[in-house]
């Protein structure tokens, strides 16, 4: 028997005070790069506090 594998699906992360795109990578498992072409970041020492970050699947 097959089992079904729920669709892996990308999560919305807010940044908070003291955030890095290194701190929000090593938290969800994925890399800094990942994070960036995700949401077309291109300086990665610029993300500010509110901003909604697409944490890839």
């Amino acid at each position: 028997m097959l089992r079904d594998n729920p669709p892996r699906v990308d999560r919305v992360y807010t940044v908070q005070p003291g955030d890095t795109l290194g701190y929000i990578a090593a938290a969800y498992g994925t890399t800094v790069s990942a994070l960036m072409k995700k949401n077309g970041i291109t300086n990665p020492n610029y993300i500010w506090i509110g901003q909604s970050i697409i944490v890839p699947a």
